[in-house]
């Protein structure tokens, strides 16, 4: 089977939107607004009609662990039916193996999968608005190794399970593996030095495309532009819960918002992965 697939990759609220606007004015090649409704990335990995589409019937008689099993397969499906010689996805899933003993991610039509990766004491702040919860109750899901979306019976819902497993334990799921190619990338290395973070996200994914290119690419998707557009057409991936998608999309929002108390349990959940990753010091204390 060909690998046709670019993964893009994250932990909810790391930049994933930012960089699929991004790969859309990009790839669209000219000076049109981009309209944030139809991004490429899609259709999101977790997406129920891709099952839906294989198995060529409702799945609302499966179980939730019945449905996760058809989910690779889903995937090949899909990307026998793409035209195009690489087609990116968005995925929050962790990198994760089924009861069968696959991986629910195949290797066999994966081309490498972008991770993109932001510091945990913003994630916090802003997972938690975009679930409408507060900080407080979103801190101890972050360290919960079982913590899923939509893993319930409950409801029909357009997505299906996403195993997030704790914040470092995303990570390293999708680092520690081998089978798929990664790059890394960090949200604060994207808002700190963009032009020379989003050209390595280029090369990766190997794309003929100048640095001026880049450049009017990253122009057009600022961020203040992409608020504006949520504000004039909405933007359908905002959950209902949250007031609005964009918010702040900002580094250390997290000084003005977290008490004292909601750090120190941040930084001791989630120590070792931080410091891999250039987050805090020897010290224990944070950088960014």
């Amino acid at each position: 089977m060909n690998k046709k697939i670019f993964w893009l990759a994250s932990y909810p609220k790391s930049g994933n939107t930012w960089t699929r606007a991004f790969l859309t004015h990009l790839l669209q090649g000219d000076d049109k607004n981009i309209d944030i409704n139809n991004l490429i990335g899609g259709p999101i990995a977790s997406a129920r009609n891709l099952v839906e589409d294989y198995i060529g019937m409702e799945s609302t008689d499966f179980t939730i662990n019945e449905l996760e099993e058809l989910r690779p397969e889903s995937f090949r499906y899909f990307a026998e039916k793409i035209k195009k010689d690489e087609w990116f996805i968005k995925t929050h899933d962790a990198y994760t193996f089924l009861p069968s003993g696959h991986p629910l991610i195949p290797e066999d039509i994966s081309l490498g999968a972008l991770y993109l990766v932001r510091n945990p004491l913003d994630v916090s702040v802003s997972f938690a608005h975009h679930n409408g919860i507060s900080i407080e109750k979103m801190i101890p899901l972050m360290a919960k190794s079982s913590y899923a979306f939509c893993d319930t019976s409950k409801g029909v819902r357009n997505q299906l399970q996403q195993r997030l497993l704790t914040w470092g334990e995303h990570y390293e799921s999708w680092t520690n593996q081998s089978e798929i190619p990664v790059l890394v990338v960090r949200y604060e290395d994207m808002k700190a030095e963009p032009l020379t973070t989003f050209k390595k996200i280029v090369a990766f994914f190997k794309l003929n495309k100048s640095e001026e290119q880049i450049q009017n690419a990253l122009d057009a998707c600022a961020f203040d532009k992409l608020k504006k557009a949520e504000e004039k057409d909405g933007f359908k991936e905002k959950n209902k819960k949250s007031e609005r998608f964009f918010r702040k999309g900002k580094t250390g929002s997290w000084k003005e918002e977290l008490n004292k108390e909601q750090i120190n349990t941040l930084l001791k959940d989630h120590k070792a992965v931080m410091l891999k990753l250039n987050y805090i010091n020897t010290l224990g204390q944070p950088i960014f």
